[in-house]
């Protein structure tokens, strides 16, 4: 079925549930069907032909799903454009991926002028929230097409998203691009994976534009509510948790380590969980640890790639508690699980050999979630699938009870004094001290090895850090030319708009005065 047929289908068994809130506006899935059909005829209407790409800038808004679901309906390319981003980094990705159309919030107008000055390609842009300096509103726009436009038919191989992304081979923006098919197979390889019983309430945290764009269409099966909250700050989403009864939702792991350090965790009722997803970056152990003694056994961990969506390696809820019960099975919490049922993993050399069971390489799968392509660009969509497999870009290795470990991203690897240091494996140490809340470890210039390893580190509140008894606890669990020989503590470190630590941030400020880069 096409991806928008499940959330009919879902509308048809609960025309009266609520299908999305932000506690001010609500809509049926009944109506929010009624009004993305209107919102998919004006598309029509204005001469978006079935293909052409149309973006959402906005941050989380109830008419961000109604316009999303109404880009599918008109079988155009959803571009999902990060509203926290630099208005230069949208104008490029509106140039790049030919965007025809701009739904916006009209907290962004100066930026929609920007972009509507430069890019040629773009034939119009209408704010979902509120008017725009001309007058016109959302409403206005589409209730001036009649009811008997007729949508497109839209074909399993349709494409319907356009993910923005580094890439696995590096260089720079390129465009996923995902039809029906990859998207469906993520919503059936999903609802086989997640444990869900009651009526589905899905706290939405993280932006619509990344990763919680798509992890609602992993639970549109069981007719959830999306509750959209208004902040990432602990209390108001414990609170929502209560208020609303949440039974799912994902968070980053700069999230779940913030809720952790709440003072106040422990004063909200989080009985109603049933399942919470943990993904977008590894985690530490010891914070997984944290999380099943402060939630229950309701944690998974889920791997996801712009380039092959969602849950192709998963860690259920069930084998993180067992993980952080026992022992004998704690070293599980460092994987991200294990291949998922719609997927092939093997770790491989450069010369695309696959490795034994416990040796390092590129993790590589085979996946019918995999994008079509790259969007324009056959030269990387055919490096980022040698040899016959999509390069996930991750160095990790397997053990001998299938469960896959990441060890780093191949382009953070350090080399100090001609070893190879992978700055994950640090940070599960350090976050495993009491006093970290997060951390970065990077490679810094040094004369004699080339690159020393040096964490970078948030506090939790109302703790301090001695640096030297810091570097022994480092030392003692690691080996010496792996531990951290400097450490630096800082207020915030430098993050994503979706929240993702950023290494590379944090690296370059140490290398900027220097002529050599490694």
């Amino acid at each position: 079925m096409l991806a928008m047929d499940y959330f009919d289908r879902a509308a048809a068994r609960n025309p009266d549930r609520i299908a999305v809130t932000d506690g001010t506006i609500s809509y049926t899935f009944s109506a929010l069907t009624d009004l993305s059909t209107k919102i998919a005829r004006a598309i029509v209407a204005n001469g978006i032909a079935p293909g052409e790409a149309i973006a959402i800038l906005s941050p989380n808004h109830p008419h961000v799903l109604a316009c999303q679901h109404a880009i599918m309906r008109a079988g155009c390319a959803w571009v999902p454009a990060n509203s926290r981003n630099p208005v230069a980094n949208t104008l490029d990705q509106t140039k790049k991926f030919e965007v025809k159309w701009l739904f916006y919030h009209t907290s962004l107008q100066a930026d929609i002028d920007t972009i509507a000055a430069s890019a040629s390609g773009l034939r119009g842009a209408i704010p979902i929230d509120g008017p725009s300096p001309s007058g016109e509103t959302l409403e206005m726009w589409y209730s001036a097409v009649p009811s008997d436009v007729a949508l497109p038919d839209v074909k399993m191989d349709d494409v319907l998203f356009l993910g923005a992304t580094g890439g696995t081979s590096g260089g720079g923006l390129k465009g996923a691009v995902h039809t029906n098919q990859s998207w469906e197979l993520t919503i059936l390889n999903s609802d086989r994976l997640l444990k869900l019983c009651k009526p589905v309430v899905h706290l939405v945290m993280a932006p619509l534009s990344h990763g919680a764009g798509t992890m609602h269409w992993l639970v549109v099966v069981k007719g959830a509510t999306l509750v959209i909250c208004p902040s990432s700050d602990p209390a108001t989403i414990l609170k929502m948790i209560e208020d609303y009864r949440v039974t799912f939702m994902f968070l980053p792991p700069t999230i779940l380590y913030m809720l952790l350090s709440y003072a106040g965790l422990t004063d909200h009722d989080v009985s109603s969980l049933e399942q919470v997803v943990i993904g977008s970056a590894p985690v530490a152990v010891e914070k997984l640890k944290e999380a099943v003694e402060a939630f229950g056994p309701v944690i998974c961990h889920a791997y996801g790639q712009t380039e092959v969506l969602i849950n192709n390696m998963f860690m259920s809820s069930d084998e993180v508690a067992a993980a952080a019960r026992d022992p004998a099975l704690e070293h599980r919490l460092a994987s991200t699980g294990h291949e998922g049922p719609t997927a092939r993993i093997e770790i491989m050399d450069d010369d695309g050999n696959i490795l034994p069971t416990g040796e390092r390489g590129e993790i590589v799968m085979k996946t019918g979630t995999l994008m079509r392509e790259y969007y324009k660009d056959p030269e990387r969509t055919a490096n980022s699938r040698m040899f016959g497999w999509h390069h996930t870009g991750d160095i990790g290795w397997r053990d001998k009870d299938g469960y896959i470990y990441i060890v780093d991203r191949k382009n953070d690897m350090i080399i100090s004094g001609g070893f190879n240091i992978y700055p994950g494996e640090i940070e599960q140490v350090v976050l495993a001290h009491p006093a970290i809340q997060d951390c970065a470890v990077v490679g810094v210039p040094h004369d004699k090895w080339g690159e020393m390893v040096l964490a970078a580190v948030e506090l939790k509140p109302g703790h301090t850090l001695d640096e030297s008894s810091f570097l022994n606890f480092c030392k003692e669990r690691l080996q010496s030319f792996r531990a951290p020989k400097a450490v630096e503590v800082v207020d915030q470190l430098p993050r994503s708009p979706v929240g993702k630590t950023l290494r590379r941030a944090v690296r370059d400020r140490h290398w900027a005065r220097h002529a050599r880069q490694i």
